[in-house]
This record gives structure tokens, sequence and C-alpha cells, in this order.
């Protein structure tokens, strides 16, 4: 039978691209965002978030729903969003021949180029200071007896630790190589769902690993003079107000110095303003992504005033692209920028002497790329 809309008390928000003509109800006067709250249907509090979750259960969206009744209101919520997500047909497989989908990616993805160092990582279980429903993280890190390495806090997408499993499994790359770079990062699984608050766990990850080194002997050589924050999809938005995209976050309190946002979301309710972000960030995005489409991200990073900003947005890849269900291709790119403003070392494979070399030498085709330095904006 047909399910009445009524507002969840935070509504998210789908971008639609008409560019990709993955909507035909799509207006042709160019992009825009609209709320998921205008297709038909009542939602209960967790199916906005399992909305969110398009591409991470469309294997379980093919499961059947569960046949006995429950008293935890948790099951019918899942199963409900289950049954839209199939009605909706979200899936983050890249096909050319699917009316209304974009064609897969142009040419092969790159392989890695690792830093010069091996990671290690592990579990800290359990983890103080976290707001959110779990309190453990996760940890890697170079697997060296000496030298001083920047902390990295990592915010995941909604799902890992419940419905998926930990950020360890889920973005075993993105992780392994961005650390091999020279860098401690500790990644806190919180959320059974949507996490609207996602950035305090986020910087409260690197307020506890600094106050408590003992918490995991991958810390000891974390430098905490330098820092900075990055995430994907829900954790993209985290990633956010955590790099000073929010009133009263002060970026210098955490020695933060850049920022990457994957596949962000819009959605009014999390608590951002790109406007006030004021460290270099770059926003990753896919052009087939149809969970959080490529224009969320370009919305963002025109708001953004007061710093170097990248909008690197890659033909044909979907939402799941950094994690072991996507080809990676943006993961390099994501490892280079954190080095370069952090490290400062391969600014060359960002900027290069034109200052926009991560537009320029990637051997893949992009859908859009954008390179703004803020001084001289």
């Amino acid at each position: 039978s047909a399910l009445t809309f009524i507002p969840p008390p935070h509504t998210h928000t789908v971008c639609l691209n008409s560019r990709t003509a993955q909507d035909t109800s799509t207006p042709s006067s160019g992009q825009h965002c609209r709320t998921i709250a205008s297709m038909a249907f009542r939602v209960c509090p967790l199916t906005v978030a399992v909305i969110v979750l398009a591409a991470f259960v469309r294997a379980g969206a093919k499961r059947d729903a569960p046949t006995t009744t429950s008293n935890d209101d948790l099951l019918p919520c899942l199963t409900r969003g289950k049954q839209i997500l199939s009605r909706l047909s979200v899936s983050d497989e890249n096909t050319s021949n699917t009316p209304g989908r974009v064609s897969p990616p142009t040419g092969t993805p790159p392989i890695p180029v690792f830093g010069p160092y091996s990671v290690a990582e592990g579990l800290i279980d359990p983890f103080p200071g976290l707001k959110s429903d779990l309190h453990t993280a996760n940890i890697w890190y170079p697997n060296a007896t000496t030298g001083s390495f920047p902390f990295l806090s990592f915010a995941h997408g909604a799902g890992e630790g419940s419905i998926l499993p930990h950020p360890s499994k889920v973005y075993p790359e993105l992780l392994k190589l961005v650390a091999s770079f020279g860098f401690v990062i500790v990644g806190p699984n919180s959320c059974v769902g949507m996490c609207y608050n996602y950035y305090l766990d986020q910087l409260s990850t690197m307020r506890q690993c600094r106050a408590n080194r003992a918490l995991h002997r991958g810390l000891r050589h974390a430098d905490f003079s330098r820092t900075g924050v990055f995430g994907h999809s829900m954790g993209a938005m985290a990633s956010i107000p955590s790099a000073g995209g929010f009133a009263g976050i002060n970026t210098s309190a955490y020695n933060i110095s850049a920022s990457v946002s994957m596949h962000p979301c819009g959605n009014p309710g999390i608590k951002q303003q790109p406007e006030l972000v004021d460290v270099p960030i770059l926003f990753t995005a896919g052009s087939a992504d149809t969970v959080c489409e490529d224009q969320c991200a370009l919305d963002d990073f025109k708001k953004v005033v007061h710093a170097n900003h990248i909008f690197f947005d890659v033909h044909g890849i979907g939402h799941m692209d950094p994690t072991y269900q996507g080809h990676k291709y943006e993961i390099q790119v994501v490892a280079y920028f954190l080095t370069c403003h952090i490290r400062g070392e391969h600014c060359d494979k960002i900027y290069g002497p034109s200052g926009r070399a991560i537009c320029e030498t990637q051997p893949f085709e992009l859908a859009d790329c954008r390179v703004i330095n803020a001084t001289t904006k």
C-alpha cells in the first residue's frame, strides 16, 4: 500500500545532477539539491539513516525481510528502509548501458604509490570520550621505532562498526596508503545509524589521544603539533565543521592544518558551515554517485572563502569509491593532499607549476576539477 510521507526531525538532502540525467524529473536548467522528504513514503527515526546507507546495504536489500514480530523498533525501521532502497533502485554499480546512468570511469584505476613507511594497525578498546553509540577506535601508524608523525582523525561513513565492519575492513587501502606517508591515524567507531554531531567525536579523538598516549603503542610517535581530519560520506560531513566549518570550532586549538571531505551529502541536520572553514580542504566526488551526488560536494566547495579549496570530481565513480567496494580512483590524491599541507611534501602532485596539477595529471577522466587559492580568489 502507498506510504504517506511524514517529515523526520532531520531530513537528509540528496543532490540531483542534471548533467548525468540520473533523475529524469530534474529540470534541464542545471544542478540543484532536493531533500529526500520529497519522495512519498513514511519514515521512522532510523529510515533516513538507512537511506544514507544506500550503497552499503545494497546487498542486504536483496535479503528477505524478517517475518517475525519484534518488540524492538529497530527491525521494522531497517526492514522498511531496505524496502525503500529496493524501490528506489539505489546502487553504487557503474554501468554504461543502463538507462539514466552515466558511463563507467574512463581509464584504469591507478596503482597506489605508497609512501616510505610500512604500516601497522590495531584496535583501541575501549576508547574514551565518544558521545555516540560505539566506544572503540582503530589506529594505523608507521611501523617505525623512531621519528615523529603528524596525527590524523578519520571519520567513517554511516554504518561502519554496526551494519558494516569496522573501518579497518571498509577502508583498508585508503588508510594504509595515507599512513604510509608518515601519519598516525585514529578513527573512532561511532554511530549505529546517522551521527548528526559526529564532528564532536572526530575532535574528541584528537584530545583523547593527545592526553593519553598509553591508549596504544602507535601513539608514542604521534605529533599533535601537526594534525588533520578527513572522512567519507557521514564522516565527510563531519570533516567540514572539524575544519573550522562551524561556529565555535577553533582549528588552531587542535593544530589542524588540512581536511579532506570525500563524497559529502547535503544534510540540514548536520552542523556545518563551509563558509567558515579556515584550513585547506579537498572535496572529492563522483559523477555516478547516487547516494551523495557530486553537486553536494560542489555546493560545499563554492561556499569556502577563507582557505585554499579543491573540488575533485571523478567521471563515472560511485559513492563507495574509497572503500573496499570501490575502484579507489581518488585515494592517491587524498594522500598527496594531506601530505602536502601537513608534512610539506608532494605538493607538486597537487599544485605544481600551474597551480592545479591535481586536475591535469590524472590517468583517468575527471567530470570536474577546480582549484582555488584563497589568497588570489
